[in-house]
C-alpha cells in the first residue's frame, strides 16, 4: 500500500543534496556541450559571411549576434541560467518547505 502523505521536509533535502552531486558529475558533459555550441556559432557565423560575400551583399551583423548571445548562455549555464531560477525560485522552495 502507498502512502499518502509525503514528508516534504525530507524530499526537499534529497532534491538539494542530489543538485549538489550531480552537478560537479555532469561538468564533462557541459564541457563537451560548450565546446560543440561554440562550433556551431562558429560555423553558423561562417556560413553566413560567407553566403553575404558570396551574393557580394554587405555583411548584416545584427543577425550574427544571436548565436552569441546563445552561446554566452550556454557558457555561463551553471551560473547565469542555473543560479538565476535557483534565486527565483527559492521562495517558493522556502514557502513550500514549512
Amino acid at each position: 500500500m502507498m502512502p499518502l502523505s509525503i514528508d516534504f521536509a525530507n524530499l526537499h533535502t534529497i532534491l538539494a543534496t542530489l543538485y549538489d552531486e550531480m552537478l560537479p558529475l555532469c561538468e564533462d558533459m557541459m564541457d563537451v556541450g560548450k565546446g560543440l555550441a561554440g562550433l556551431g556559432a562558429l560555423f553558423y557565423v561562417a556560413v553566413r559571411v560567407w553566403q553575404s560575400m558570396a551574393r557580394a551583399e554587405p555583411i548584416d551583423v545584427y543577425p550574427l549576434l544571436r548565436p552569441f548571445a546563445i552561446g554566452i548562455c550556454i557558457l555561463l549555464f551553471p551560473t547565469l541560467v542555473l543560479g538565476t531560477l535557483n534565486n527565483i525560485l527559492s521562495p517558493i522552495v522556502q514557502g513550500t518547505h514549512k
